[in-house]
């Protein structure tokens, strides 16, 4: 928005394909095309709307433990398939912070927080190290 390169990189575990666009390419594509320009306000209502979420389901920002437990809810395929320094980065702390996290709801037995009982399992059997355990 104010031409400065993006503080946000992104990073694939995965074999991957990336499209880009330049700023200047992008807002003539909008100017051109209204489907294109209401295509780009969509995206842009559900990343403000996500963000509102979040802020409203916490009362303030969540905090790291916090968007870690939304991500075991909402993505528990991601436990399994990326390393622990990729999803300390999504979660913007350090590894170390979420090995603290993942050691603090070891203790707390994790099911504490009304999960249902197949994603406790599912927590349970992801922090005491089994992998590529699939809950149905």
């Amino acid at each position: 928005m104010d031409d400065k390169p993006s503080q946000v990189n992104i990073e694939s575990v995965n074999d991957s394909t990336a499209y880009c666009i330049s700023k200047a390419k992008l807002e003539a594509l909008f100017a051109h095309s209204i489907e294109m320009a209401n295509f780009g306000r969509k995206i842009f209502e559900r990343k403000i709307l996500s963000v509102d979420a979040s802020t409203l389901a916490y009362g303030t920002p969540p905090t790291a433990k916090e968007r870690y437990l939304t991500l075991m809810e909402e993505n528990p395929e991601l436990l399994q398939d990326v390393p622990l320094k990729y999803l300390a980065s999504y979660l913007y702390i350090t590894p170390q912070s979420l090995s603290r996290i993942r050691a603090g709801l070891r203790e707390k037995g994790m099911c504490q927080n009304n999960k249902t009982p197949a994603v406790c399992f599912f927590i349970k059997q992801k922090l005491h190290g089994f992998h590529r355990k699939r809950i149905k």
